[in-house]
């Protein structure tokens, strides 16, 4: 698969701080989401998936800076990336806005939130990362991420039976398991994703999230009790900090589990809906 395989599905949006790259799915209330390291637009768009057609979320889902089509100069690091969602809903003519931040996500969708708590009505963190951390992997990864044949592999049997040991199983006509296949088939290419990747790993190792008495706005958190890559302490201490916030820990629910839950299928549309009635 390359990069021109899955442009026809994105566009490239200009900014006044530079182009950025996007796709939208759903409609209702618009929620910008960002993805995790090693991710892109198609990853933030699964989120669509997860929360159903019938949903009313409008997915906005962007490719950070430094992902797939998304130059690193246009916003490098979670400060400028928390301007740049503003600059985006500037651009498509959105006054009033959620945001989400998926893992590494969570950084920049932290900063959208402390930068105006007004225009973001509402954030939602999944999994993220909500403190410094290092999260460098290793370079043999990196290099294997990159070999002809390993996206086959990563999508086969044997190996999603693996990943999936912590995923809840089908229910009410949703099966997380398939999730989990469509979130690993949107790691690659990784090529055009390692630059973003990098960039992750940098700033991560020294994040300085806003000051909670900047972070306002409802907020609603979610997270695997069994996360190993971004341990939900953190995502529980600051749940403790904040003057409006949801704490949902998801039993069972590893950082591959966690997105695809029933939990947030179910919680993320019910707390839109509380926080934006007129929309």
């Amino acid at each position: 698969m390359s990069i021109t395989s899955l442009s026809p599905a994105s566009r490239l949006l200009p900014t006044a701080l530079g182009p950025v790259e996007y796709a939208e799915r759903g409609s209702g209330i618009p929620l910008i989401v960002l993805h995790g390291t090693s991710g892109g637009y198609d990853q933030g768009l699964l989120l669509a998936d997860v929360l159903g057609e019938d949903s009313g979320v409008r997915v906005i889902a962007l490719s950070r800076p430094g992902y797939l089509r998304t130059p690193l100069s246009t916003a490098p690091g979670p400060l400028a990336q928390g301007a740049l969602v503003h600059a985006v809903l500037d651009e498509l003519g959105i006054e009033r806005a959620a945001v989400a931040g998926v893992s590494a996500g969570g950084m920049a969708a932290l900063w959208a939130a402390a930068r105006d708590p007004e225009r973001i009505g509402a954030l939602v963190l999944i999994e993220a990362l909500v403190r410094r951390q290092n999260i460098r992997g290793s370079a043999l990864v990196d290099l294997l991420l990159t070999r002809r044949g390993i996206a086959r592999a990563a999508v086969s049997a044997p190996v999603q039976l693996a990943m999936t040991r912590c995923v809840e199983p089908a229910a009410d006509g949703w099966d997380p398991r398939r999730h989990v296949r469509r979130m690993t088939a949107a790691t690659f290419p990784y090529r055009p994703r390692m630059a973003g990747s990098a960039s992750d790993v940098e700033y991560a190792q020294s994040f300085i999230a806003p000051p909670a008495r900047d972070l306002t706005l409802p907020t609603l958190i979610l997270h695997g009790d069994r996360d190993r890559v971004v341990p939900a302490a953190a995502a529980r201490e600051l749940s403790e900090l904040l003057p409006d916030a949801r704490y949902r820990e998801i039993s069972g629910a590893d950082h591959l589990g966690t997105v695809p839950s029933h939990t947030v299928r179910r919680e993320i549309p019910a707390f839109l809906r509380e926080r934006f009635p007129h929309a």
